[in-house]
């Protein structure tokens, strides 16, 4: 499910996954739904829903799934202790989901929450602000605009 200006569109997860949201007031928040399912009458702004939940507020690890082996490149989205959003991308194919969740526990990032968004090989990254640049393209071929994504020139 997404929400754009206040706006939903798809279907919530239901007792899994995570969402992170900025409700009306501008606050941020990044939540596990099992613990704190979405509620319709929400005040949301913006919010992005994913599975699985990596970590859990307060850093507790969320996903444990011994029988775990497919690698990928993985993208996340996480809080940290500071409150600051962080984008993270594994730019090899290398952490299983079960694998990147310990990692983002055991780093140095003071991870308070995680939601694993992508993976794959059609999974990229681009960030254009006037203080940052930064591209990882895919793996793969992935035709412009796919996802209402735009070239960075």
């Amino acid at each position: 499910m997404v929400i754009q200006d206040g706006v939903p569109s798809g279907s919530s997860y239901e007792g899994q996954g995570g969402m992170f949201a900025i409700d009306v007031a501008g606050v941020l928040s990044l939540r596990h739904l099992a613990d704190q399912p979405y509620r319709p009458d929400e005040p949301l702004l913006e919010a992005l829903q994913g599975w699985p939940m990596l970590v859990k507020p307060g850093s507790v690890l969320a996903y444990i799934n011994p029988a775990d082996s497919e690698r990928a490149r993985r993208s996340v989205i996480a809080l940290d202790q500071a409150g600051r959003v962080l984008l993270i991308i594994a730019p090899t194919s290398d952490f299983t989901l079960q694998g990147l969740a310990q990692w983002l526990l055991m780093s140095d990032l003071a991870i308070s929450s995680a939601l694993n968004l992508d993976g794959g090989s059609s999974s990229g990254f681009c960030l254009n602000t006037p203080a940052y640049r930064e591209r990882i393209d895919a793996f793969c071929a992935v035709a412009a605009g796919a996802a209402g994504g735009a070239a960075l020139s």
